[in-house]
């Protein structure tokens, strides 16, 4: 197994909250939240198909369904842990994944009423506890950056679109108190020009009070299929090539395009 360091140089749980009507924090807030069109979901897997017409079938295809789904959710949870910013909401899997514990735990209520069938009830009930772990911790990564990061993504119309339509409630909300509170607590005691959140004063060209993610950090990634020619520094036509199953010490955004399409998965 390989294993590299490179560096480089320029670029290259989901939970209901009332809606808010946002007080506005400037222009950059008020054009990424306005911009946003609700989150999309890229979705890692084309999961669905009809199930046997026995029963036992059905609960065959429940268990494999959600098998598959683990493994993806494992996947995305990882990449959104270890990537430095917000990824995209994976819409479709997560709710497909929603649907598929529902139905399964439906099962394994059916499957109480029979004792010969105690082990099968616990297997799916492994199963079920295991994908609602993995589906809260991505969910819960996912709010914790929100958290951290909630006047970036707001002013930043690429970044809003990412979140679910609850994340998004959920980032608004906290524009809302944030500001309540730092308006009632400091900044209106301040001159006029200090009163913004996002600059240090009115000259200020551009926001400079907002905590951004840091996209230079440097990553452990895997390739998942084989890429030809990597490129991490346009400036100095730097390329590497990778193979399936090498891991890599890179910075993060000259291979953010590659890890979001799924080409690399982050460790």
């Amino acid at each position: 197994m390989a294993f590299q360091t490179r560096g480089g140089g320029e670029d290259a749980a989901e939970a209901d909250f009332p809606e808010s009507n946002p007080a506005g924090l400037g222009s950059g807030v008020g054009a990424g939240r306005g911009a946003a069109g609700g989150a999309g979901g890229a979705g890692f897997g084309a999961g669905g198909g009809a199930g046997g017409a026995e029963e036992g079938g059905d609960e065959d295809f429940l268990s494999a369904s959600i098998e598959s789904d683990s493994v993806l959710l494992r996947r995305i949870w990882q990449n959104e842990k270890a990537a430095p910013d917000i990824l995209q909401y994976e819409t479709e899997l997560v709710e497909r994944t929603k649907t598929r514990i529902e139905e399964l735990e439906e099962v394994t209520d059916v499957l109480k009423t029979d004792g010969r069938k105690a082990m099968e009830r616990e297997l799916h009930t492994m199963d079920v506890d295991r994908t609602k772990y993995l589906l809260r911790a991505y969910l819960r990564c996912r709010l914790q950056k929100i958290d951290r990061f909630f006047l970036h993504l707001a002013s930043d119309s690429d970044y809003y679109s990412r979140l679910s339509d609850g994340e998004q409630r959920y980032c608004d909300r906290q524009v809302d108190l944030v500001q309540a509170h730092m308006e009632k607590a400091v900044l209106l005691r301040l001159p006029r020009r200090y009163q913004s959140m996002l600059k240090q004063a009115d000259s200020s060209e551009a926001p400079d009070m907002i905590p951004t993610p840091d996209l230079d950090t440097f990553v452990f990634c895997v390739a998942t299929r084989p890429l030809q020619s990597v490129q991490l520094d346009p400036q100095l036509d730097d390329v590497i090539g990778m193979a399936p199953g090498e891991l890599h010490i890179l910075r993060y955004r000259p291979i953010r395009s590659l890890v979001e399409s799924g080409a690399l998965m982050l460790l």
